[in-house]
């Protein structure tokens, strides 16, 4: 359940309370059939996947297959269905991953990338930007794609009261509130955000909260040390989804300082809580978000620039909250154009 994503974690309880029959396949523990891993890796997931479609380890009386990744349905590139194959593709993924893994990685990940496309029949591109980079990337699949920019979950991200969630969580109410909340790695940038906390941080009335887990920790850590913010700034570890609304909701400003993202989801998420977004104009940052609505983009990666920002939104900070809980964001209307494909998919099938 940590390692879902949070689509995923919006989109399963509505496809369970509807009347369409659902089988969960994935390595999470609570998943109908679980693949169990012993690395936690997509690669390791991929493998033992295959094998189970080789296998026929799954019900035979499947319509759609619904992937959160193209490569996922490469196991369909050998074993023939009649089922329709829907992927999701949550943003430039290579760009990502040439950071962290090898050359020839990176190449064999786009090799089954093009074969998985063969089989696919709809991708679900999570914006604009991610519909580009596909096409960037295969210039005759644009008729496949469609763009669905997934919102927030509004069982779990809704404004609640900043006072009483302040008290809930020990946070003092004068404070001006920071937060991230992500993964720690070298893609989503951390060291900028530390530097802009560093310069936009004026006394003792400032907080930096880093919510989420991962491989640049120990940096992060570092660099926080360095600039003798350690009494500023709180790592409160992963945050389950409810308890991260309500996180969003007693802050005062959220930063995202990535180089590369999909949507990113988290953005419709704090701003579903009435939390305005600082954000690098990354994925559909600039789709999301109005400047001086419901918060900033800065296209330039500068400390100063994202500290400016920040500043601004903690001026009139009332009312870009007000600006934020006045935009809908949330999911149920995505869900919506999901099981329509699921139903166009379905009719064809009839139809043919």
């Amino acid at each position: 359940m940590k390692d879902r994503p949070t689509y995923i974690r919006s989109l399963l309880p509505r496809l369970r309370d509807s009347e369409n029959k659902l089988t969960y396949v994935s390595a999470d523990p609570e998943a109908d059939i679980q693949i169990p891993l012993s690395t936690g890796s997509d690669i390791e997931f991929l493998i033992k996947f295959t094998i189970y479609v080789v296998l026929s380890r799954f019900p035979d009386d499947v319509d759609v297959v619904h992937a959160r990744r193209i490569v996922t349905l490469f196991p369909y590139t050998i074993y023939s269905t009649n089922a329709k194959l829907v992927a999701t593709c949550p943003g430039p993924l290579t760009e990502e991953m040439a950071m962290n893994h090898s050359k020839w990685f990176v190449r064999l990940y786009n090799i089954i990338e093009r074969l998985s496309l063969f089989k696919t029949d709809i991708i679900i591109a999570q914006s604009e930007s991610s519909k580009y980079y596909l096409i960037s990337k295969y210039s005759t699949i644009e008729d496949k794609i469609t763009v669905i920019p997934f919102g927030a979950d509004s069982d779990k991200f809704y404004p609640r009261d900043k006072k009483r969630m302040r008290q809930k969580h020990g946070i003092p109410i004068g404070q001006n509130v920071i937060l991230y909340a992500g993964r720690f790695s070298d893609v989503k940038n951390i060291s900028l955000l530390i530097n802009a906390f560093s310069e936009v941080r004026q006394g003792d009335d400032w907080q930096l909260l880093l919510a989420g887990e991962g491989e640049t920790e120990h940096e992060i850590r570092d660099l926080i040390q360095s600039k003798d913010l350690d009494p500023f700034v709180s790592f409160l570890g992963y945050l389950p989804q409810n308890e991260l609304g309500e996180v969003m909701s007693l802050s005062d400003c959220f930063v995202l300082t990535s180089i590369s993202e999909g949507g990113p989801k988290v953005i419709r998420e704090a701003i579903s809580c009435g939390l305005p977004v600082v954000s690098t104009d990354v994925g559909e940052a600039n789709e999301i978000i109005t400047n001086g609505e419901n918060g900033y983009v800065v296209e330039e990666f500068e400390s100063k620039a994202i500290a400016s920002r920040i500043q601004d939104v903690i001026n009139s900070q009332e009312t870009f909250r007000q600006d934020c809980i006045n935009m809908s964001t949330g999911f149920d209307s995505n869900y919506r154009e999901i099981v329509n494909i699921y139903t166009d998919l379905t009719d064809s099938m009839c139809v043919s």
